[in-house]
């Protein structure tokens, strides 16, 4: 089943009462939040403090994208969003990983910029293969779980309060996903 405008529509209309007053919703700018084309819903800078629980609402979306960047985000449940492989949701409030109810697919993740103190429960995140957590509180024993995720490829930890020996270690790891690309 794919999405259908008028579900969409409500959705959108629920998840906006959380919005700035600067985010006018009308036909125009609800269209610009999905593009069809690549299967995204674009949410960055509308002043967001939280993005409702849409389960039941919006159902076989076929959205793979979900771009929250800069608003004020600090609790988030998309799981329902069973196609989703990248989520984009830095500059934002969030704490804790658990704080956010994930699909399990996710295979490319950003929350860097945000105020994250732990990163248990990404253990869960199977498939995922990018993971930036840049410019958050995030120590070496907290990037120790990641060991768990057999995927991935590479981690972006700049600006963490991390060793430079784990920085070293981190490098290393990253460079040998970057050759592979490159070939």
């Amino acid at each position: 089943m794919k999405l259908t405008f008028s579900s969409f529509l409500f959705a959108i209309v629920l998840l906006l009462t959380s919005c700035s007053p600067s985010f006018e919703l009308n036909s125009e700018s609800l269209m610009q939040t999905y593009e069809q084309e690549d299967r995204s819903l674009n949410l960055s800078d509308k002043g967001i403090s939280w993005f409702i629980n849409m389960n039941g609402l919006v159902k076989d979306t076929e959205i793979v994208n979900i771009y929250l960047s800069n608003n004020e985000i600090e609790v988030l449940n998309i799981s329902q969003y069973t196609d989703l492989w990248r989520l984009v949701i830095d500059h934002n409030k969030i704490r804790f990983f658990g704080d956010i109810k994930y699909p399990k697919q996710v295979r490319h993740l950003d929350l860097s910029y945000n105020s994250l103190e732990s990163l248990e429960g990404i253990e869960n995140l199977m498939e995922l293969k990018t993971l930036n957590v840049s410019y958050n509180k995030l120590e070496d024993e907290d990037f120790k779980i990641l060991s768990q995720l057999p995927k991935l490829k590479l981690v972006v930890l700049e600006g963490n309060d991390v060793s430079e020996e784990f920085k070293t270690a981190m490098n290393t790891f990253n460079a040998i996903y970057l050759k592979t690309i490159k070939k």
